[in-house]
């Protein structure tokens, strides 16, 4: 169905987090987005354009940029028409541009925009307080490693191990920091039975080609997938791909999700910490297309008044009408 669009705003918006939290390429205390209210049939729709400071390709300036001249051209704007013109910027559009647009399909579409099942998340700000704080409602919790030498890693993923309140299963995230000799060191000094896979862990790209070779974990793609848009290869070893639509862009998202599904690997949304707002597209899209698997969307709890899934007013600043 083809429905009418009367308004585009733009909108800035601002969520502080909780508290600082360290990432591996940046130090976030609160989530700068940019909002898109649709108008269309008389119903209002809201969708965000988050890119990630240290990650993504473009700034937030460059976004900003990018969507108002998208809305440029004096055209007949209906769904149809911005599915067509989608198309027609496929490769010219920054990620989180055309995630922020492509977006409002998931809303016309009549998504299931429920919590889907989450992967808890153990960030390095949560792993200094030295006080694990399991999430209750998985059996599989991300660690986020990397940051220290590989010895002070091995420790803190043996404790964490060893709590009695947790009986599950690990995900690794390293962001590119190890050696296949640190991957090595870390099979031999815990439980590998313990461990689901590794995120992405090499500095190397090339050293995936030997991966059984030093490893015995499986691993996953994560930052490999948005830092070239080179086609991927399945090679020994790897069983899952971490997917960031706000890094990757929808378009390079669903053609991940099908090369995943074919390959039999699993498929896991994962949230580049957009605030509420861009979580919803992320939860429907989760929902649709690998309800059974535990997603990287355990990331609300670290903002302020995160219960809400409309934009808070007193961080909300209106820039544009757009249409």
């Amino acid at each position: 169905m083809d429905y009418a669009i009367e308004r585009v705003e733009l909108y800035y918006y601002r969520l502080p987090l909780l508290k600082p939290l360290r990432l591996s390429a940046a130090l976030l205390t609160e989530r700068e987005s940019l909002l898109l209210k649709w108008t269309l049939n008389g119903r209002c729709y809201w969708t965000e354009i988050a890119p990630l400071p240290g990650y993504s390709r473009e700034s937030l300036a460059e976004a900003d940029q990018q969507v108002r001249a998208f809305f440029k051209a004096d055209l007949n704007w209906t769904s149809n028409t911005l599915s067509r013109r989608l198309a027609t910027f496929t490769g010219a559009l920054s990620p989180s541009v055309e995630m922020g647009l492509a977006a409002l399909f998931l809303e016309l579409e009549n998504n299931y925009f429920g919590i889907p099942k989450l992967c808890g998340l153990l960030t390095e700000s949560d792993l200094s307080e030295g006080v694990f704080k399991f999430p209750t409602y998985s059996a599989v919790t991300k660690v986020k490693v990397g940051l220290h030498p590989i010895e002070e890693d091995i420790e803190r993923i043996r404790r964490i191990c060893s709590q009695n309140n947790f009986r599950g299963k690990l995900r690794l995230d390293a962001n590119q920091q190890w050696t296949p000799d640190f991957i090595d060191k870390l099979c031999a000094n815990i439980d590998i039975t313990r461990v689901q896979w590794i995120e992405d862990p090499l500095r190397q790209a090339d050293d995936y080609e030997r991966w059984e070779q030093f490893s015995k974990i499986p691993f996953a793609y994560d930052e490999t997938l948005f830092q070239s848009d080179r086609t991927v290869r399945k090679v020994a070893g790897l069983v899952a791909l971490i997917l960031k639509p706000s890094l990757l862009g929808m378009a390079r998202t669903l053609a991940l999700l099908e090369w995943a599904q074919q390959q039999q690997i699993n498929r896991v949304i994962s949230s580049g910490f957009e605030t509420p707002i861009g979580l919803r597209a992320l939860y429907a899209l989760a929902n649709k297309t690998a309800r059974t698997e535990y997603h990287g969307l355990d990331t609300l709890k670290y903002f302020i008044n995160h219960q809400s899934e409309h934009p808070i007013e007193e961080y909300l600043h209106f820039e544009q009408q757009l249409l």
